[in-house]
């Protein structure tokens, strides 16, 4: 694996998180200001006539609209349509910009038509989700419209209707000054000498031993494999580095072990029915194996010319480093936990109207996304089981998301350019990258909006802390995030 795929694999990972995920809108503008990719803004489009709206809320999250578009605003737009039509189009017989209006509207006007109804269609409800302030889920569409704007005459109003769900609805349980434990752990020497070792196994090398193979070994071999009495393709090698232990040929590793250098053995392969060269595939081979040397395992020990060798002034720094990130990570973790803690508290003491369609969508969602096996899938009840399963999941994620935007809208909580770019920067350290080559990542591979929707929830939630009541807790053992990682 080269060092960029490393690092991108690494970038992959910061997008994890242990708090529970939830879907958020979209983000807004500062995206792509970050991204470099500003649009020019769109003109807002201009009523004649404003549109009336007789809006019903029908409870769950669900609407009802009546809306009545002006005939005027019809009669505007259509001459709008054909004057820019009227510049573009050339006819026969007639220079660009000089044929007809009649004939443009005998020749287009259905079209036309049908592009102002649509237009003012889309406007008006983008006005009534404007001014009525709406968070719509799914941008409805209009029954019968085709024969909405056959059935349109001259002079006519255009009147039609919609049926649309909005995002949650959250009454908000008290956040401020609420109970929150965050449990703590404080690294130990053992942690910190385990961290240390994983980075002597990066230090790694094998030498050459006398001694019979034993388990972790390397055996360099020569062998030879015939099935039936005949060679087949890839059945020997010269000096080929069998690491012990590794599982690939299980016969091998039996027939090596307690071999010295210059012995030979002889082992019976089963290539199972699923072996990735079918030609061999649930067929077994004979195998002369030769013994040529016998390599073990040496790590480097902990000492100050190792701690250079890694990159630091002294063991020391090695040993204070090493702690301070294992100490680091661990806090990172313990602070995680307590907004995990704080969201599920407001969640508890709030009440909710969801979308029905959402919560299915979601469910099904989840659903999908399970990898099932055959004997559930084909059973009715564990499918009942797993459907709920999913149900009450999507219903989580959708009330943690209705928490958070609650509180971002009443906080005035906003995900601004300059966090964007503080993440990608402490990212971008981690990994030795620019920070531009970081936000660049996230925008080629389509993370933007998870990173939108992770930046969100923290900043939401360590403002929830900020008013909170915290008492830290000694974490367990088991719980603890201190990773046995290279340090």
């Amino acid at each position: 694996m080269s060092d960029m795929d490393s690092k991108n694999d690494a970038l992959e990972n910061t997008d994890a998180a242990t708090e529970p995920e939830v879907e958020t809108a979209a983000a807004p503008e500062e995206m792509d200001e970050v991204s470099g990719m500003e649009e020019q803004e769109e003109e807002k489009f201009t009523f004649a006539v404003d549109p009336v709206f007789d809006l019903q809320y029908k409870g769950d999250c669900a609407y009802e609209v009546k809306i009545t578009v002006a005939a005027a605003n019809l009669e505007k737009e259509t001459t709008t349509q054909f004057d820019e039509l009227k510049e573009l189009v050339e006819l026969p017989g007639f220079r660009k910009g000089k044929a007809p209006m009649k004939l443009l509207q005998n020749k287009f006007g259905r079209n036309v038509k049908a592009e102002v109804v649509g237009k003012l269609v889309e406007e008006s409800f983008k006005k009534l989700v404007e001014d009525e302030k709406l968070r719509v889920w799914k941008t409805p569409e209009v029954e019968g419209l085709e024969d909405l704007i056959e059935g349109l005459k001259e002079g006519d109003d255009l009147v039609f209707s919609l049926s649309f769900d909005v995002a949650p609805r959250c009454d908000l349980g008290n956040y401020r000054g609420i109970e929150v434990e965050k449990p703590v752990v404080t690294v130990t020497e053992d942690e910190v000498r385990q961290a240390m070792d994983g980075a002597r196994e990066r230090m790694l090398t094998f030498v050459s031993v006398e001694d019979a193979v034993q388990a972790e070994d390397q055996a360099l071999i020569t062998f030879e494999g015939t099935i039936d009495g005949a060679a087949f393709p890839g059945n020997a090698a010269e000096n080929y580095p069998y690491m012990m232990g590794s599982g690939r040929l299980p016969e091998f590793e039996q027939a090596l072990l307690g071999k010295k250098a210059g012995d030979t053995a002889e082992a019976d392969v089963a290539f199972g029915d699923d072996w990735h060269n079918k030609d061999l595939a649930g067929k077994t081979a004979h195998f002369a194996i030769t013994v040529n040397e016998v390599k073990r395992r040496q790590l480097p020990e902990i000492t100050e010319d190792l701690a250079k060798e890694l990159g630091y002034e002294s063991l020391e720094a090695w040993t204070n480093g090493t702690r301070e990130r294992l100490q680091h990570a661990n806090d990172d973790y313990s602070l995680r936990l307590a907004r995990q803690d704080a969201l599920e508290k407001i969640v508890a003491a709030s009440t909710f109207e969801v979308s029905p369609a959402m919560l299915d969508e979601m469910a099904r969602d989840i659903l999908n996304s399970k990898a099932l096996s055959r004997e559930v899938l084909e059973d009715d009840a564990a499918m009942e089981k797993e459907r709920e399963a999913a149900r009450a999941d999507a219903m989580n994620e959708i009330r943690r998301f209705a928490v958070l935007q609650e509180i971002a809208d009443t906080e005035g909580v906003e995900i601004t350019a300059e966090d964007f770019e503080n993440e990608a920067a402490t990212v971008g350290a981690s990994l030795n990258l620019p920070t531009e080559v970081v936000l660049s990542y996230y925008q080629r591979e389509g993370h933007m909006s998870d990173l939108y929707t992770r930046l969100m929830r923290e900043k939401v939630l360590n403002t929830v802390l900020q008013h909170a009541k915290i008492t830290e807790t000694e974490l367990k053992d088991e719980d603890k995030a201190v990773e046995k990682e290279e340090a």
